[in-house]
């Protein structure tokens, strides 16, 4: 404190005297804490991170070129939502330089526990405890399959629009091949551990990388795939293939942005999960299930 052992004593003994109560047992020697002393203690470590944190902001905001923020997000996800997030944070924040790394969930997820990115557009996923959450939204899972498959044929399905969604329970497709993705992304263990909740047992599955890839094979006719909810609104689907939503209500999965625990995030990180959050928040187009369809 740079303060003579005189200037200290005197000091202490005014704040003591204004906070109205002993922060120091003077009958120990060196000088122990009393619990009063202990609670003012904690709090003095916490206001002085805080200004230290304020301090390093105000001076990044002072000069923004020397701000990076570097963002992991899936391939999928980041095809279509990049470019609607990127061009306003960019509106507001046009000198923060941004380094996108893009990978499945299990790479990008790994490169923030390293340290090697900042933020993680991601499912929320338990097998990270190191990492917080803040929850963006809710999508639907949809299940999609071409309109040239026998169930689907059969089906007698009608549509006032894209988003008007019939519903299916996995249990009506009990001898389908169904395509997913690898067992390293979340996506996949969300659906995998639904079918275990439903006690459904795939008769086949197929492993694939990339969602878009699945959508494609599925349209063909002769299996089913995953989709989420999103790429209803934001990708080109092929015109021979029907989404449904699947169970009653409807199988859902959280997207987040995701940090470090006790990892004080910088301006620009925070900035951006602002912006982000504020563009989730915006009316959207919203898919809606119908009655179950009948095999």
């Amino acid at each position: 404190m740079y303060l003579s052992q005189p200037s200290l004593s005197k000091y202490l003994a005014r704040l003591e005297k204004e906070l109205q109560t002993l922060l120091f047992d003077r009958s120990f020697t060196p000088l122990k804490l009393t619990p009063a002393g202990e609670l003012y203690y904690r709090y003095v470590k916490e206001q002085m991170k805080i200004e230290q944190q304020f301090m390093s902001e105000l001076d990044l905001l002072k000069n923004t070129r020397s701000a990076i923020l570097r963002i992991g997000i899936g391939i999928w996800r980041g095809t279509y939502m990049l470019p609607e997030i990127l061009p306003l944070f960019f509106g507001k924040y046009p000198s923060v330089d941004i380094q996108i790394m893009q990978g499945t969930s299990a790479v990008i997820l790994d490169a923030l526990g390293r340290g090697e990115t900042d933020l993680c557009i991601t499912s929320v996923a338990d097998k990270y405890p190191n990492l917080a959450y803040q929850k963006l939204g809710s999508e639907m899972i949809l299940l999609v399959g071409g309109n040239s498959h026998p169930f689907i044929k059969n089906a007698n399905i009608s549509r006032i629009s894209r988003c008007d969604l019939p519903c299916l329970e996995l249990n009506q497709l009990p001898d389908e091949t169904f395509l997913l993705t690898t067992k390293t992304q979340n996506f996949s263990k969300i659906i995998e551990d639904y079918f275990t909740l439903c006690n459904f047992k795939p008769s086949s599955i197929m492993r694939i990388e990339n969602l878009t890839t699945g959508v494609h094979l599925a349209a063909q006719g002769r299996y089913f795939t995953f989709l989420p909810e999103a790429g209803l609104k934001f990708q080109t689907l092929p015109s021979n293939v029907t989404c449904f939503t699947i169970g009653q209500p409807p199988l859902t999965f959280e997207i987040a942005i995701a940090y470090k625990k006790n990892t004080a995030l910088s301006w620009a990180g925070k900035a951006f999960i602002t912006t982000i959050a504020e563009h989730y928040r915006q009316p959207r187009t919203t898919c809606f299930s119908k009655e179950p369809v009948s095999s």
